[in-house]
């Protein structure tokens, strides 16, 4: 499967494959993002792991597909608060901080299922 990164303006696509059962990869050849379902936003969020591009933000992962667990939190829309979605995945929950935009604010749930079609 071939997926569009947005922001990613050094390859347009990337061939993706599961990670377990809540994250699929995007492997790259400038960058690897591991995305995750948010249910606060409706759709996913990626995690870039690898980039060749010293300025791009860099997470770094346990490597544990069960229990996943990210570092620093994730930021999205940062500059929109109707939009913001501010983060934690730890142990294979997603713990949503209080500028959070949507519903989940505040609140820690498990990690989803990536949708596999």
């Amino acid at each position: 499967m071939s997926i569009f990164v947005p922001g990613n303006t050094n390859e347009t696509a990337a061939m993706g494959e599961p990670v377990g059962e809540y994250l699929y990869k995007l492997d790259g050849k400038e960058e690897t993002h591991l995305l995750f379902l948010c249910p606060g936003c409706g759709h996913d969020h990626p995690f870039t792991i690898r980039s060749t591009n010293p300025q791009r933000p860099r997470w770094t992962f346990n490597g544990d597909p069960v229990k996943p667990t990210f570092s620093p939190s994730l930021l999205v829309n940062k500059d929109y608060p109707d939009l913001r979605c501010h983060l934690f995945v730890e142990n294979g929950k997603i713990r949503y901080l209080q500028d959070c935009h949507h519903d989940l604010r505040g609140q820690t749930i498990d990690l989803p299922a990536y949708p596999s079609d």
